[in-house]
């Protein structure tokens, strides 16, 4: 099931751009509207919106959020097995492949572009050995 917004919302646009997959539609100053079929539900559309106007899958008002108050990744690098499963569920592709370094021949995934992170998640749902958190 994907985020909905509703009647609250004012048509600031935030939610449009900052949505990974241009799941969100509307004019300026009318309410917008999620597309089903495209939403990810990575919740970066609730983080931003002003009006408190969308609800998540379950129907629960999303809190807004500051942008240096959303959740990124931590790596455990004692954990990581280096599948780059997480690397692959990033929609946004802030995740790549660290160096390896002289006592690990592994490279290993990274932030590499934390101010692109959404928080969503995805890479610590992904890992399977557990070495992701979200902080």
């Amino acid at each position: 099931m994907a985020y909905n917004i509703d009647k609250k919302c004012i048509g600031c646009g935030l939610c449009v751009r900052v949505c990974p997959v241009t799941a969100i539609r509307g004019q300026l100053h009318a309410q917008h509207t999620v597309d089903a079929a495209v939403c990810i539900e990575c919740g970066v559309c609730g983080r931003v919106c002003p009006a408190s106007a969308i609800q998540d899958a379950t129907g629960s008002t999303c809190a807004r959020l500051k942008h240096e108050d959303w959740p990124q990744p931590d790596m455990d690098d004692t954990l990581c097995v280096s599948c780059i499963a997480c690397i692959q569920a990033c929609p946004v592709g802030c995740l790549g492949l660290g160096r390896p370094g002289p006592r690990d021949p592994h490279a290993r995934p990274i932030l590499k572009m934390p101010d692109r992170c959404i928080g969503c998640g995805f890479c610590y749902g992904a890992c399977p050995v557990g070495a992701i958190t979200m902080k």
